[in-house]
């Protein structure tokens, strides 16, 4: 049995099947560029088509969870647009004659750096939603889609970090409750998590490596923790939720 403790989201205790859950690699590779113009062009496709992505899981949000909590994808559509990131973007691109992926990834590291430092916890959880929109943009440049999540029975979700958009790509029914290694209370993600009202333990630290994908475990969102492989009298202390 392995009790791992992260600071506690709420939404109670639940029981069942850890679903490890990686993000996909995209891997950004530098290189020149003999026209700026047609990166830029390039850069603009993708964040178009991130755009409609988010359309999507708004849509998606608001059909199945609710109208105000879809909000968060309209915010991050906004800041797709940001001129902020629109301009380093573009200027990356134009003075380095690089390849739109590494100027996205520069600028994004830029942005998380500058909201990170804040003052203010509410915006500097806004690092999450810059890295989720950037990580969109990338993967579209680079062609890669997501892979499908499979999961025919409930699960409690076990991750590095969780953006809102990975959350709902799962079906609600199908989510026990979700653990991460990073994340912020006011974070989207965590603020979805409360919305849905399922358990929630963010910030673990390392554990994906020390668990087990399909081993059997508690969750309990309240006290935050999470009990790999529970033994006989945890679960009776959890009985419960059996």
């Amino acid at each position: 049995m392995k009790k791992i403790h992260g600071t506690a989201l709420g939404g109670g205790s639940a029981a069942g099947k850890l679903y490890i859950f990686r993000h996909d690699e995209c891997p950004v590779r530098r290189y020149h560029i003999e026209n700026s113009a047609e990166e830029i062009k390039r850069f603009e496709d993708a964040r178009a088509a991130a755009r409609d992505e988010l359309s999507r899981l708004f849509k998606k949000t608001a059909r199945e969870i609710n109208e105000y909590e879809a909000r968060i994808f309209s915010t991050q559509k906004i800041m797709l647009f940001d001129s902020s990131f629109t301009e380093s973007v573009y200027d990356i691109i134009s003075d380095q004659m690089i390849n739109a992926e590494v100027a996205v990834a520069q600028t994004s590291e830029k942005l998380i750096q500058i909201v990170s430092e804040a003052d203010d916890g509410y915006i500097a959880s806004r690092s999450y939603d810059i890295r989720d929109i950037s990580e969109r943009v990338i993967r579209i440049l680079l062609g890669i889609h997501n892979s499908e999540i499979l999961s025919n029975e409930p699960v409690i979700i076990a991750a590095h970090d969780l953006p809102p958009s990975d959350i709902v790509r799962f079906e609600r029914e199908m989510i026990l409750g979700i653990a991460i290694e990073e994340g912020s209370e006011n974070s989207h993600a965590s603020l979805l998590a409360r919305s849905m009202g399922f358990p929630a333990v963010i910030r673990t630290g390392a554990m994906l490596d020390e668990l087990i994908h399909g081993s059997h475990a508690i969750i309990d969102g309240d006290n935050g923790v999470l009990i790999d492989e529970p033994d006989p009298e945890t679960r009776s202390l959890y009985k419960y939720i059996y």
